[in-house]
């Protein structure tokens, strides 16, 4: 903050201020005095945040078919960042189900993969594939998980 004897003033930032969420607001304070000492007055700067994208990171895993469901049975962990405090989270997901197993995720980005049959109709060399969208918390980012099944 700076203030010329005309009254004029400037004021800069001392960083981006990612942490505040969208709307949140934080203010700076200045108690300016006259030149001849005799009269005072504050200047007031507000900084509102704004819903700063996310990231969300990718995952893929490769599971081969037996004889139980349980041999596609996997699990992950995806990475969440989010500038803002207090966002760092994907929307949960339970049991949404795909073509070949189901899929579960947790706002923090711990994921399974749970079979549903045993899939023995695959030939040898054949690969399918299971994908699940992943949407963080604020819906700035999104991501994929992909098994694939030989």
């Amino acid at each position: 903050f700076s203030i010329d004897a005309n009254g004029a003033w400037s004021y800069t930032g001392n960083g981006a201020h990612n942490e505040l969420a969208a709307g949140q607001q934080m203010q700076d304070q200045f108690t300016v005095t006259s030149q001849d000492g005799t009269a005072t007055g504050t200047v007031t700067v507000t900084i509102t945040g704004t819903n700063d994208a996310a990231t969300v990171s990718s995952d893929s895993k490769s599971v081969t078919e037996g004889d139980t469901a349980a041999a596609l049975d996997t699990s992950g962990q995806l990475t969440i960042t989010d500038p803002d405090t207090g966002q760092a989270h994907v929307v949960a997901q339970i049991n949404v189900q795909g073509t070949y197993g189901d899929f579960t995720i947790d706002a923090d980005g711990a994921w399974s993969y749970i079979g549903n049959g045993a899939h023995n109709e695959l030939t040898a060399g054949q690969q399918v594939q299971d994908q699940f969208t992943v949407t963080s918390q604020d819906g700035t980012a999104t991501s994929t998980v992909t098994l694939t099944i030989t």
